[in-house]
């Protein structure tokens, strides 16, 4: 089996955005950024209207974070850019998100630069990888095809760039590792449910990495998985795009120059849960 170009969403710009709901509503007690922070078990709910849509809009802060003036793309001075679209689904809510016969649709300002059917398989995530376009300044997000006033559940969210990585060295298998568990949680004493787990864990590798991508590397790991920041990994984000997992490093990574053009990288994901 061959495998494509690994994806890693490791910058979410909604994180920081300020986001409304404008079409639709939020539910009571319901938290929007909850869909944006990496904890899986937090959701945000919605309402659609009585069309059966929800539009979410954005206002990315693209400003420098202090992170220097990396070569990041088309961007050589801050590169922050929207290149991804993930939603993320969860195993802690049955809802999860899916729908088989509905639409997303990404705008940046009255741009379109997203408009795709939306299906994966129930509890799944899913990548959208977004073409090169100018930056906006307000991104809104449709989802449409629910039925009428229809509860929509988003357990996390993703839009922003990614790393995209080089073709995985062979003997890298794309069906990842599980480790099975279980997980007794009390309150007050009394035993409040046992929870039953399978957690993915991956090891990919990659042999030589040529200098066009070293220094987006170097931020990935000083700002993300040196401070133990969770990010998306996925393998194959062209033929199995709802393979997208939420994961963290395990230690540190390693990527020692070895001569003037390439450096080898090794990473221990193991999934959030």
């Amino acid at each position: 089996m061959t495998t494509d170009n690994p994806l890693i969403g490791w910058l979410n710009l909604a994180k920081n955005a300020q986001a409304t709901v404008t079409v639709g509503t939020i539910r009571y007690g319901s938290n929007l950024n909850d869909a944006f922070e990496p904890t899986p078990d937090m959701p945000a709910v919605l309402e659609c209207d009585a069309a059966g849509e929800v539009h979410i809009q954005f206002t990315p802060d693209f400003r420098d974070k202090g992170w220097g003036n990396f070569r990041w793309g088309l961007e050589p001075l801050l590169g922050y850019t929207v290149d991804a679209l993930i939603i993320g689904a969860s195993r802690h809510d049955a809802a999860g998100f899916h729908f088989e016969s509905g639409a997303i649709s990404l705008f940046a300002d009255t741009t379109q630069i997203l408009n795709t059917k939306f299906y994966a398989p129930k509890n799944e995530s899913a990548l959208f990888i977004i073409d090169p376009h100018t930056r906006g300044s307000i991104y809104t997000l449709k989802l449409t095809g629910f039925p009428p006033n229809a509860t929509v559940v988003v357990p996390l969210l993703f839009m922003g760039s990614t790393l995209r990585m080089p073709y995985l060295n062979f003997g890298y298998d794309t069906y990842p590792d599980k480790s099975h568990g279980e997980m007794v949680e009390y309150s007050a004493g009394n035993t409040w449910h046992i929870n039953n787990f399978l957690r993915i864990e991956a090891k990919p590798r990659w042999d030589g990495i040529y200098d066009e991508l070293w220094s987006s590397i170097d931020a990935f790991r000083e700002f993300v998985t040196e401070k133990n920041e969770p990010f998306w990994w996925c393998a194959m984000p062209a033929s199995e795009a709802w393979r997208c997992y939420l994961v963290k490093q395990k230690g540190d990574i390693h990527f020692p120059i070895r001569d003037g053009f390439k450096r080898p990288l090794s990473l221990h994901l193991i999934e959030v849960l």
